[in-house]
């Protein structure tokens, strides 16, 4: 089975997201270890990140490394957040808009559909 567009909650999801589209350049990454960069910034040892994670410095280290590596999990990111303090923001910015891509989409299926009922013309 096929999934149909939806195109209202496209829209919604482009009202949600259109401020961020905007200031995309602030989103993006300009750091590839946030965590390390976040926690040298505070001043926080590597040590009491540990502690605040119930880990190892040893373990703690190769969390900042698989951020760096692109290799750590949500779930590790959102601890080590709330280890610094700090929010975690994750998602999806479209390049263009949900609803655009919807709308297409739906068009797609319509004129499918609709060349496969001149097909199944009675005989």
């Amino acid at each position: 089975m096929r999934l149909r567009p939806r195109i209202e909650a496209a829209i919604e999801l482009d009202k949600r997201v259109t401020p961020a589209r905007r200031d995309l350049a602030a989103l993006q990454p300009v750091m590839f270890n946030w965590s390390r960069t976040v926690r040298e910034v505070v001043g926080l040892p590597l040590s009491t990140l540990a502690q605040r994670l119930n880990i190892s410095k040893q373990a703690a280290s190769k969390l900042e490394l698989n951020e760096q590596r692109g290799a750590i999990s949500l779930a590790s990111l959102e601890a080590i957040a709330e280890a610094l303090d700090c929010d975690l923001v994750y998602g999806f910015i479209p390049r263009k808009s949900f609803t655009e891509a919807a709308q297409r989409l739906q068009a797609q299926q319509d004129v499918a559909r609709k060349s496969k009922r001149k097909i199944r013309a009675p005989e």
